[in-house]
C-alpha cells in the first residue's frame, strides 16, 4: 500500500529445505533480495515453517514507482556431514504492485480562464477548462466532473 511498509504477498512468503536427518534440517535462516534498488527488505518469522515477511524499507510512493520486481532467494541453516557449511539455497521473482491511494485534490492547468461572448448570441462552446490530478491510479486521478460554483450564472 502507498505510503505504507506493509507487503500484502499472495500466496504468503513460505520456503522450505527437505534435508534430513542433517544439524538443523528442514529450517531456513534467511532470505536475500536482489535487485537494483530494491526498497524492500524480508525477515524470517519462524525458521522451522519457513515462514517471511517481506516489508517496505520506507514507505513506497505509488507516483514514483507503480511496480517492483526482484528476486528473492531463501537459504537455509543447514551443515554438511563433516560439519562443513553447505547451505543451500533457492531463487523465486517477487512482483509488487503498489496500490494508491486517493492523496491530491484535482488542480486547473491554468490559473485563469478567460472568454469573451458577444451579447444576445448562444455558443455550443465558450471555453475549454481543465483539470489534471497527481494521483498514479486512473481509480483516483480521473477528473469525473466539473462544476460551477458561482451563484446566478447562465
Amino acid at each position: 500500500m502507498e505510503n505504507d511498509n506493509t507487503v500484502l504477498l499472495n500466496p504468503p512468503l513460505f520456503a522450505l529445505d527437505k534435508d534430513a536427518p542433517l544439524r538443523y534440517a528442514g529450517e531456513i535462516c534467511g532470505f536475500r533480495l536482489h535487485g537494483s534498488g530494491v526498497p524492500f527488505e524480508a525477515v524470517i518469522l519462524d525458521k522451522a515453517t519457513g515462514e517471511g515477511l517481506i516489508r517496505a524499507k520506507e514507505p513506497v510512493d505509488c507516483e514514483a514507482q507503480k511496480e517492483h520486481t526482484f528476486t528473492i532467494q531463501a537459504y537455509d541453516c543447514g551443515e554438511g556431514p563433516d560439519g562443513a557449511n553447505t547451505k543451500k539455497s533457492h531463487k523465486a521473482t517477487v512482483h509488487v504492485r503498489v496500490n494508491d491511494v486517493n492523496e491530491f485534490a484535482p488542480v486547473f492547468v491554468e490559473r485563469l480562464y478567460r472568454a469573451a461572448v458577444t451579447e444576445g448570441k448562444l455558443y455550443d462552446r465558450i471555453l475549454r477548462v481543465e483539470a489534471i490530478d497527481g494521483d498514479c491510479s486512473p481509480q483516483y486521478s480521473q477528473i469525473c466532473y466539473y462544476e460551477i460554483l458561482t451563484p446566478n450564472t447562465p
